[in-house]
């Protein structure tokens, strides 16, 4: 066949009117590629940005007016600079069990550059929304009131920094009780849902610093008063805060004597010292007097033994055996942390380690469960059970911040 020069110039003719409606298709997609990918990406943005403000709305959920500030402050820094900032609503509902739901919904517009040829799509607009949760708390704090808070700074510290503490959570919804010790325990406030802030704040300010730390006693009945709260029909998440000075010098047990005395029978408190040159003190519980006037190498103290925890045996009541680093005292002090984990009830811990009472870092880690790095040179972390979190501290000024980071952690773990 012959084919003419008229025709194939025919022919080139078509493939340029082809070429042009390809490239209008093609850059009709481009357009749309750019203009939906910067849509993609500033919905990405207020996605980020929601969550981060639902999420800390939660946090600080307790904080009234507050909560909304720290939400709009968060999503700000996430989302970042922008000509014209999006519009945020905020909104914070309780449902009827008193778990508080927050709210987030950011919206925006952007300009287009290629299907804005349309005079419809010249902008879009852009949305996005978050939801978080904030559950119930059955909380027990327990504070030392031992002498030694006297001496080192923290008695002072101690009671704004409770103040602070305890304003992180919800005074309407939110349950909780407060335990003081030092020889003794006393419930300074009972489990209470709702109202607990100033109770807690007054019986704070009330405590009178004296005596020794009898850390066991403290825990137990902190375990006892957890495990004695009746549970609603939903869930509560259940903690205990723990804060110390000093460590564990004090053990309640019958004393077995072996010689003549004036303490031949009962349980008596004994312990209260943390250095081995000032021997082992002696106090009758459930009573409130200066301690018995008799040291370990004092025969009014029948030369006693006790049935030691850590020995499984009976043992010379001593330094070492009482108050000592692998002693009875820590010894029941742990064993009832770990007990309370294995009860779902996670446990945080503060530690002060001052020059004039030298709190070890390992025995507040161990309390918590702590895996962090720095508690991970003391002891072994024992995954299987609830990961608390704990504060050490070296100035009584500190303890503030401590107190607001273990209240932090907590809200946050609470959120959803």
């Amino acid at each position: 066949m012959i084919i003419r020069r008229g025709q194939r110039e025919g022919e080139r003719g078509q493939v340029l009117i082809l070429c042009a409606i390809f490239m209008v298709v093609l850059l009709l997609f481009v357009g749309l590629a750019i203009d939906f990918g910067m849509a993609y990406v500033t919905k990405a943005r207020l996605g980020k940005a929601a969550d981060a403000a639902a999420l800390t709305g939660a946090r600080y959920s307790a904080k009234g007016a507050d909560a909304e500030t720290y939400a709009r402050s968060s999503f700000a820094m996430n989302y970042g600079t922008t000509s014209v900032p999006p519009v945020v609503a905020f909104s914070s509902v309780p449902d009827a069990y008193g778990n508080v739901f927050v709210n987030v919904k950011a919206t925006t517009t952007i300009n287009t550059y290629f299907i804005g040829l349309l005079p419809q799509f010249q902008t879009l607009s852009i949305s996005a929304s978050a939801q978080s949760e904030a559950a119930r708390v059955l909380m027990t704090l327990v504070l030392d009131r031992t002498g030694s808070m006297v001496s080192d700074g923290g008695q002072a510290a101690l009671l704004s920094a409770v103040s602070d503490f305890i304003g992180y959570f919800n005074n309407t919804y939110d349950t909780v009780a407060l335990i003081s010790f030092a020889n003794d325990v006393t419930v300074d406030v009972p489990m209470m849902t709702g109202g607990f802030q100033t109770p807690v704040t007054n019986a704070a300010n009330a405590m009178n610093f004296a005596g020794a730390t009898w850390s066991e006693g403290a825990l137990q009945k902190a375990l006892n008063t957890e495990n004695g709260f009746v549970m609603p029909t939903f869930p509560l998440q259940k903690v205990v805060v723990f804060f110390t000075d000093g460590n564990a010098n004090t053990v309640e047990d019958s004393l077995i004597c072996t010689g003549a005395g004036n303490v031949s029978s009962g349980k008596w408190n004994f312990g209260g010292y943390d250095d081995p040159s000032e021997g082992v003190g002696f106090l009758p519980p459930n009573t409130n007097p200066i301690y018995a006037s008799c040291q370990e190498t004092d025969a009014s103290c029948c030369n006693g033994k006790f049935n030691s925890h850590a020995a499984g045996a009976a043992v010379a009541i001593n330094w070492t055996n009482v108050s000592g680093p692998s002693g009875d005292a820590r010894y029941r002090a742990l064993a009832l942390a770990n007990e309370m984990r294995t009860d779902n009830i996670t446990v945080y811990a503060i530690g002060l380690g001052t020059a004039s009472e030298a709190v070890e870092p390992a025995f507040v880690c161990q309390i918590a469960n702590d895996p962090s790095t720095a508690c991970s040179q003391y002891f072994t972390y024992n995954p299987n059970l609830p990961t608390g979190v704990s504060q050490y501290v070296t100035k009584g000024s500190d303890l503030d911040p401590a107190f607001q980071a273990i209240a932090s952690i907590i809200r946050l773990r609470l959120t959803h």
